[in-house]
C-alpha cells in the first residue's frame, strides 16, 4: 500500500512540475468495473493467471485513445516508429 501511495503522490507532483507548454496524455489502462479501478480493491493481492487478458485490454484501450485522440493509426504517429497495427509483439 505504501508503494502505491508514494508513486501516486510522485506523479501528481511531476504532473505539477510539468513545464509550460507540455501535454501530457495519460493513456487508459482498459481494466474494467470488476477489477475495481479508483478504489482500494485493485490494490488487493492479484494471481497472475490473467495477465495476458490485462495487457490485451490496455493495448486496445490506449490504440483506441491514441488513434480518437491524436489520429495515430496503428499508435505510430512518432516518425520512426514501428507499426504496431497489428498488436503488442
Amino acid at each position: 500500500m505504501a508503494f502505491e501511495i508514494a508513486r501516486r503522490h510522485r506523479f501528481a507532483r511531476d504532473m505539477a512540475d510539468l513545464p509550460p507548454g507540455v501535454t501530457v496524455h495519460v493513456l487508459p489502462s482498459g481494466s474494467g468495473p470488476e477489477e475495481g479501478a479508483g478504489t482500494l480493491r485493485q490494490l488487493r493481492y492479484r494471481s497472475f493467471g490473467r495477465t495476458g487478458e490485462r495487457i490485451e485490454r490496455a493495448y486496445a484501450a490506449a490504440s483506441r485513445y491514441l488513434e480518437t485522440t491524436l489520429g495515430a493509426p496503428g499508435t505510430s504517429g512518432a516518425p520512426g516508429a514501428p507499426d504496431m497495427s497489428d498488436g503488442p509483439r
